[in-house]
């Protein structure tokens, strides 16, 4: 398996209406080639258009 060494990680959320229902996607691709490693998608319920953005961004 070839080791990766940098990560571009790109998330996005949105609402249809402001609460509405929301989802949110992230895509991991390898900075080298750019290619996708992972791809990851979630509806979270209703929820304003900044917690679907905030939902996928990375945290410990």
């Amino acid at each position: 398996m070839k080791k990766i060494k940098k990560i571009e990680i790109f998330v996005d959320g949105a609402s249809r209406g402001n609460p509405g229902p929301s989802g949110l996607g992230v895509v991991i691709k390898n900075a080298a080639d750019k290619k996708t490693v992972k791809e990851f998608y979630k509806y979270i319920g209703t929820a304003t258009n900044n917690i679907a953005e905030y939902n996928g961004a990375p945290r410990k």
